[in-house]
């Protein structure tokens, strides 16, 4: 999950980039690329919160919204938030190591949208990340193994 995905749309590009801490939690930007100009779009967090795994947004001008880690296969993670307007519930499916397919769904059991993210390398990107740069941690074995946070 470390590095930079992007989708490609008509407007530009998508991206989330994402960080491994060091407590095992991971961190995220979303932003929207178009052309050299880059937009915040929100702060992603996937975090161990007592016993549970948990994905928090925090799209820019708006509260976070804490998904639940509800099910997941060897290579698809799902989060749920019943209570939120939109979206309800998010699915990450890995297709190879370098390509995520990211289902996002309102009420309906159809996804209202999926976007189809690919890794870049840092020769990839034509942006500078507005996040800090922070020591990588090493021996993942999977968020969800290695996610150590211990809330009060």
């Amino acid at each position: 999950m470390e590095g930079t995905w992007c989708h490609q749309s008509k407007k530009g590009q998508i991206c989330e980039e994402w960080k491994l801490e060091l407590d095992g939690s991971l961190t995220g930007e979303g932003y929207e690329m178009k052309g050299s100009q880059k937009k915040h779009t929100e702060y992603l967090k996937l975090m161990k919160m007592g016993e549970k795994v948990v994905y928090i947004a925090s799209p820019e001008e708006q509260s976070p919204t804490l998904f639940n880690y509800v099910k997941g296969m060897e290579n698809v993670w799902t989060f749920s938030n019943p209570n939120h307007d939109f979206p309800n519930v998010l699915m990450y499916q890995w297709i190879t190591k370098d390509s995520i397919v990211v289902s996002v769904f309102g009420k309906k059991s159809e996804p209202a949208f999926k976007l189809f993210y690919k890794k870049q390398d840092s020769n990839q990107t034509n942006n500078k990340s507005t996040m800090e740069k922070k020591p990588k941690a090493t021996g993942i074995g999977g968020i969800f193994s290695n996610v150590r946070i211990r809330m009060p």
